[in-house]
């Protein structure tokens, strides 16, 4: 049982929407641990949603890296429909948005979360989502926490959107990464500590093509976001600080050796992120 540092209200963790980020986001709160600092809030978007959400269900950051290499994880997204577009099939009652439809993830995630909810979660716990239904980006507190997670990851193309209480929720990262601004109007956070992943890749001009361009102006989008909430978030006098981990992107099956490397990197990136803070006394690394 690994022993985690006493939760400090003043002190929140989002961590962004990254493909198949999941090992690097678990090695960034193994780092926070061993500098002594633990959240009391935790968000996240995607893959960061997925993490955050087994923190925040009382899973350690090792315990959590052991589940993510098992080989039960690296296949719980798999669907037999995904290898012949299944979910766009005319059979279906509702539309789909992606190959895979979400049912396999969402049934390993129960098995783990039971009927937990969000707002049951430790330390207080935040999901972002892209809500079709009212047009409007939303971090989620409340509702089903295995639904919730598996609508925050849906990947447009990938993961169909995932329809909870009547309402389309897809990919959390499309409008919300990293998220935090729902700790605006909380008095007790003051130090917000956000985990990139990823190597921001830029094609020569030539090279652009349909998809990259429509992924590199949803950059610029969000740039232009994330300064404005910045803006909001001074004017509050809340300090936000951006740690970014260089890996390698992983495969669709991520291998236990890649998952390891990964998790190395966030952990020396939550390393650096804990020496910023004033932590409780650290603990001893792996």
């Amino acid at each position: 049982m690994q022993n985690l540092p006493d939760a400090r209200p003043d002190v929140a963790v989002s961590l962004s929407s990254a493909f198949l980020g999941f090992h690097s986001h678990a090695g960034f709160l193994q780092g926070l641990v061993e500098g002594g600092v633990w959240p009391g809030q935790i968000a996240g978007a995607s893959s960061g949603a997925l993490v955050a959400a087994l923190a925040a269900a009382g899973m350690s950051p090792l315990e959590i890296f052991e589940l993510l290499q098992t080989r039960r994880f690296r296949w719980s997204f798999f669907e037999w429909g995904m290898l012949y577009g299944g979910a766009f099939l005319p059979v279906h009652k509702r539309k789909h948005t992606g190959g895979i439809q979400g049912r396999a993830i969402l049934r390993y995630l129960s098995g783990i979360f039971g009927g937990r909810r969000i707002e049951d979660c430790a330390p207080r716990l935040g999901l972002a989502v892209t809500n079709l239904s009212s047009r409007r980006a939303e971090i989620r507190t409340r509702g089903p926490l295995a639904e919730t997670v598996v609508a925050s990851c849906a990947f447009p193309g990938v993961i169909s959107h995932q329809i909870i209480g009547g309402e389309a929720l897809w990919d959390g990262g499309i409008a919300q990464n990293p998220p935090f601004m729902h700790w605006l109007g909380e008095a007790a956070v003051s130090r917000v500590l956000v985990h990139d992943v990823g190597v921001k890749d830029t094609p020569s001009a030539d090279r652009i093509g349909l998809i990259p361009a429509f992924a590199l102006a949803h950059d610029v989008v969000m740039a232009e976001l994330h300064e404005l909430r910045l803006e909001k978030f001074a004017e509050a006098g809340k300090t936000l600080e951006r740690f970014r981990t260089a890996s390698p992107r992983p495969g669709i099956l991520v291998r236990e050796k890649t998952g390891r490397a990964c998790f190395e990197l966030g952990r020396l990136s939550g390393r650096r992120a804990a020496e910023t803070l004033s932590p409780s006394p650290a603990l001893p690394a792996l």
